[in-house]
């Protein structure tokens, strides 16, 4: 039976160290199947590990434009609950990847999609 991924959204903000690996096809594929690859998780796999909160604040201070052209500025408070969001969708694709990885490092052979 698999590992359960974490759901606690507070513990998945505060992971802090990342090593998985998206360029893995057979990880991606993995969390796929577990449900990981969900709208949070597809956010967060967009930037890299080392995204800092600063950058995220400048890369997200304006939505996509809007059907009439126009662009709706976030708010602090918005981006503030825009970060906690990427972080814990980050967590996620990291818990994923330690249950992938197994305990000792290996990969996990018995995976079929």
């Amino acid at each position: 039976m698999p590992a359960t991924i974490c759901q606690d959204f507070d513990a998945l903000v505060k992971v802090t160290e990342y090593d998985f690996d998206l360029t893995n096809a057979e990880f991606r594929a993995y969390c796929e199947a577990r449900g990981v690859m969900n709208r949070i998780a597809r956010f967060a796999m967009t930037a890299s590990h080392e995204t800092t909160k600063e950058q995220f604040f400048n890369q997200t201070r304006l939505a996509n434009p809007m059907p009439d052209g126009s662009r709706h500025q976030f708010s602090n408070k918005e981006i503030e609950t825009l970060w906690r969001i990427f972080l814990a969708g980050k967590g996620a694709v990291q818990d994923c990847w330690e249950i992938f990885i197994g305990r000792n490092g290996r990969y996990h052979k018995g995976f079929t999609q």
